[in-house]
């Protein structure tokens, strides 16, 4: 039997440059990532303590280090520390020389009725005054012209007239009875009217074409058309003065405040009537006619 000569075969031999398997070089990019965000939340945490700890310095818990930090005294501020720290003044406010002082209605103003019937246009337009409601004094009456006159005011109170004996309360109607007719009268044209007036003054004059009887049945009339008065407006105020009231009423107390007519005068003359009164009550409002036109001041600074 013939032998065969047996060839020794080559090793074989990895060359070193041969490529890393794609896995192992995911896995490798993985753990990378992984130490550079450990990395980031270690620093992180070390931040947020740094940070925490200028908040709260003397949060430093029960132990020796945190009592002692505890205990230890604050210094005494420096004098320009002080100074820093002392609240600034503040500066004087500075007015607005375009914004206007609000303007008082009240201070000065004109009361007007059916005698200033057609000149309204010539006169113009108020923020406040008075109308009448009944027209020239009498009682059961209307102004033609009130609707009108009333658009040039922005806000008004009313006057009623007041007069007794009246046709409109034949016998047996008592005199305190016609008074609160007379008021029913008015608040019944202030409601079909939709008016919102700040307040009812009773004009109670001394004329020849108004109607007065005796002291006691005045009083009665009067007390009467203020109690129906006050069922529409709960403010209710008088228009006369001393020489008048005491005619028709004795000098009846009253319990509102008045508006004192002081006739033809001058703003300093009227004035003057502010100290004076009638019924007891204080004087809120004193009127002077000038240049045909019945002008009124307020008195006080309340109204």
């Amino acid at each position: 039997m013939v032998r065969q000569k047996l060839t020794p075969k080559k090793p074989i031999t990895v060359s070193r440059k041969s490529k890393v398997s794609p896995l192992r070089q995911t896995r490798t990019y993985d753990l990378r990532v992984v130490v550079i965000l450990i990395v980031i939340l270690v620093v992180s945490v070390g931040y947020l303590f740094v940070r925490l700890s200028k908040a709260y310095p003397d949060s430093g818990g029960s132990s020796g280090q945190g009592a002692a930090k505890n205990a230890t005294a604050t210094p005494a501020p420096t004098q320009n520390q002080a100074a820093k720290n002392q609240a600034p003044t503040p500066s004087p406010s500075v007015s607005n020389p375009s914004q206007k002082a609000p303007v008082d209605k009240y201070a000065n103003f004109i009361d007007i009725s059916s005698p200033q019937c057609g000149v309204m246009n010539t006169i113009g337009n108020y923020d406040f005054g008075i109308v009448g409601l009944n027209g020239t004094y009498m009682a059961f009456g209307t102004n033609p012209c009130l609707v009108e006159q009333l658009s040039h005011f922005k806000s008004y109170d009313l006057y009623v007239g007041a007069n007794y004996p009246s046709s409109k309360c034949p016998a047996p109607i008592s005199a305190y009875d016609c008074g609160v007719k007379a008021g029913d009268y008015n608040n019944n044209l202030i409601t079909f009217l939709k008016l919102h007036p700040e307040k009812i003054w009773i004009d109670a004059e001394v004329g020849p074409k108004i109607p007065w009887s005796t002291q006691t049945n005045n009083i009665a009339y009067i007390n009467g058309l203020e109690a129906s008065s006050r069922k529409s407006v709960a403010r209710v105020g008088y228009y006369s003065n001393l020489s008048g009231w005491n005619q028709i009423t004795g000098g009846m107390a009253t319990r509102s405040s008045n508006w004192y007519a002081t006739g033809p005068n001058t703003v300093a003359a009227a004035l003057t009537y502010c100290n004076k009164s009638f019924g007891g009550a204080s004087t809120l409002y004193v009127q002077y006619v000038e240049n045909g036109l019945d002008h009124n001041v307020r008195c006080g600074t309340s109204n």
